[in-house]
């Protein structure tokens, strides 16, 4: 997979902008501020449908601009070459199109141009809630599962119904109705999603095992489960959901399901939430990252596009070697970096530079090698 060209318009800093890549290894430089992650996140939009920095929809329109922009791609898979459109205008759902063709939404879009990301805020991972976590998990089944994707937004949309319903029986002082219709497609998508991400740890944990154990030279051991809101949810969902109801009820919201899981990362024995210092964090959410490529390339065949956000600094020597061993086995990495100062690239491997500068023109500095 690699991308070979982005076209923006009106899109955060930029009124226009037509670049065109290499495989191989893109380096994106410049001062601060001069809209370097700019770029990967046009890259990242056509990936996901959105901002990966959370930034909405609207606050992506260059400033004095008009109410709308526009982001296009083209990228190659097996020497075919397809064309992503992604467009916004104030007022309306974004849409999106492949080939020219109209896309229903977000999720038609998701498992394409499949990216890993990786950026500074990446130890929200580790620091943030079971919120931040599970969405990282959707993320990663979605580019792997239509199924996955489409059963995660039909439980969205139950869940939402029954809290609807459980929250007007709590209002009423009485015994929910029309529940029961409901919770059959709950219980029914919910035990589809555990399944799923049950099986996705059997394959993502012995990777994440395998990454942070040459990061830290073998000497950590770390393992990923699944902590539920109720016990006996991994071992009958229907069970757990009728024995809950009067919880659900009184709170006026379900309290249990895939919605409300975490997911736990115990290194060396500790809850590195609680335990971890910073250093080993670091170490966890690289070889988290590392893991989603190796995952991604194992379960699709597809070696997946690396954007990375001006962290390759952040990485001491022993990271730095790990890391550049997965930046050698991908077909396509964008970097973004002030300069290329103690940056060394394979012999041989193409390289492209482009410079960004404070007026938002690009200029190519190298081209392949």
């Amino acid at each position: 997979m690699q991308l070979d060209r982005l076209r923006l318009q009106n899109f955060r800093s930029y009124a226009a902008l037509d670049l065109r890549f290499n495989n191989g290894t893109v380096f994106i430089t410049g001062d601060n501020a001069n809209g370097k992650t700019s770029i990967l996140e046009a890259i990242g939009m056509l990936s996901i449908g959105k901002s990966f920095r959370g930034t909405s929809d609207s606050s992506l329109t260059r400033f004095q601009s008009g109410d709308s922009w526009f982001v296009s791609g083209e990228y190659t898979l097996e020497n075919q070459l397809y064309k992503l459109d992604v467009a916004y205008q104030k007022g309306h759902a974004k849409r999106f199109k492949v080939n020219g063709k109209s896309l229903s939404g977000r999720q038609d879009l998701i498992g394409r141009l499949i990216s890993v990301i990786m950026s500074p805020d990446d130890l929200a991972l580790v620091n943030g809630g079971p919120l931040t976590r599970r969405r990282f998990v959707d993320l990663l089944l979605s580019h792997q599962s239509k199924s996955y994707l489409n059963a995660l937004m039909q439980y969205s949309r139950i869940v939402k119904q029954r809290n609807q319903i459980l929250k007007q029986a709590r209002k009423d002082r009485m015994q929910p109705r029309n529940l029961e219709y409901f919770d059959k497609q709950f219980i029914s998508t919910a035990e589809n999603l555990i399944a799923y991400r049950v099986e996705f740890l059997k394959k993502f944990g012995p990777i994440l095992q395998n990454k942070i154990q040459a990061i830290s030279s073998q000497q950590d051991q770390v393992v990923c489960r699944w902590d539920y809101a109720d016990e006996r949810e991994a071992e009958s969902f229907s069970e757990s959901v009728h024995k809950n109801l009067n919880r659900d009820v009184h709170s006026g919201y379900t309290t249990i399901g895939p919605h409300r899981h975490n997911l736990l990362f115990i290194l060396n024995g500790n809850n590195i939430d609680e335990h971890g210092s910073q250093g080993q964090k670091r170490s966890l959410v690289l070889a988290m990252r590392m893991a989603e490529y190796y995952f991604l390339h194992m379960v699709t065949g597809i070696k997946p596009v690396l954007l990375v956000d001006d962290v390759i600094r952040e990485l001491d020597q022993q990271r730095r070697t790990v890391f550049i061993d997965m930046l050698y086995d991908s077909n396509q990495a964008f970097f973004t970096s002030p300069d290329l100062d103690g940056i060394q690239w394979q012999s041989g491997r193409q390289r492209q530079v482009l410079q960004v500068r404070k007026e938002h023109e690009i200029s190519q500095v190298h081209g392949n090698d």
